[in-house]
């Protein structure tokens, strides 16, 4: 019972990071709101920061001890993308034509992250800490003003360093995109649930995946496009560390 409720507010110093842990991440647009955001992650009986009235940038703050890592058996591959992301494996998309409202005077960025190019410097980002092993991929889905992503935690780096990266990343990645004056894009915090068991990781991996679907976005989940229920993503799954 203790899996479906908010972790306790003493925890929030001090974010335990486990390698060879899967977490479930949702990391939201600036003006998303602390409540909706919180929300999503709670979904799932996730740890938000926001909703414990904790302040400061991406990367503090924590959820309870879990005991057991996720444990790789191979589970059976997914089929081979052929098409491979542009500026994959270096944080930088292509160029974009849509003008960003907020940009240039390095405001806060209203940005659609699906948006093509916008999508593609997020994508990119996931598969640079993939890349790297920091961050093992099981699943993510790139929604408006949302990402979930669902991995399991590398030996390199810590839970807090591996979203502080993230964050950099796709801000640079922004910037190049748009060529204009880019200020504030995310929600300071992000919100993670440790997920504990593999039951738990496909179950919150479909429910990522049915997230367009849910939202009226697409009749069926391979059939949005950022997302790893898309065929394009598919060969990126590392989910042999499922069982």
């Amino acid at each position: 019972m203790k899996e479906n409720l908010p972790h306790s507010g003493v925890l929030h110093r001090g974010r335990f990071s486990e390698p060879g842990a899967a977490y479930f991440v949702t990391k939201c647009r600036w003006d998303v709101g602390p409540r909706h955001a919180a929300l999503k992650a709670l979904e799932f009986g996730g740890h938000s920061r926001s909703a414990l009235g904790a302040q400061g940038s991406a990367g503090r703050g924590g959820p309870a001890h879990s005991e057991a890592p996720v444990k790789g058996a191979g589970h059976g591959g997914p089929a081979h993308s052929e098409a491979p992301v542009k500026g994959a494996g270096r944080g930088g998309p292509a160029h974009s034509e849509a003008p960003v409202k907020g940009a240039g005077h390095g405001g806060p960025a209203h940005i659609c992250f699906t948006e093509p190019s916008a999508a593609e410097v997020i994508v990119s980002s996931i598969r640079w800490h993939q890349e790297r092993g920091f961050a093992h991929l099981l699943g993510f889905v790139v929604m408006p003003d949302h990402v979930h992503w669902v991995f399991v935690l590398g030996e390199r780096r810590a839970l807090d360093d591996v979203m502080r990266g993230f964050g950099s990343v796709t801000w640079q990645g922004f910037r190049r995109a748009y060529e204009a004056g880019i200020g504030r894009v995310w929600e300071e915090d992000y919100h993670e649930h440790r997920l504990r068991s593999d039951e738990r990781c496909w179950a919150t991996i479909e429910y990522v995946h049915q997230n367009p679907v849910r939202k009226g976005l697409c009749a069926k989940a391979e059939d949005w496009p950022w997302t790893t229920a898309n065929p394009r993503f598919r060969d990126w799954v590392e989910d042999d560390y499922l069982r």
